[in-house]
């Protein structure tokens, strides 16, 4: 199976798209309403999608959006 995501949002920037599954990375952002994030939301996505033998990768430009995709073996 293969899901793709994608927006027309702020992006990522580039210096974190190596890092960017990993746990409290420093790509963290503001949320919509101000919440603060502390980094993990893309690691425990990667986690779960690892558990089905999955992968997941992305494409991203600042202000133009990012893609991500997401190919699972077991369903």
């Amino acid at each position: 199976m293969h899901i793709v995501v994608a927006d027309n949002g702020i992006g990522i920037p580039e210096k974190f798209h190596a890092n960017l599954f990993d746990k409290f990375n420093n790509a963290s952002r503001v949320g919509l309403k101000g919440e603060p994030s502390v980094g993990l939301g893309m690691s425990i996505i990667k986690t779960i999608i690892d558990w089905h033998d999955g992968k997941i990768w992305f494409e991203s430009e600042e202000n133009k959006g990012t893609t991500f995709h997401v190919e699972i073996a077991k369903v």
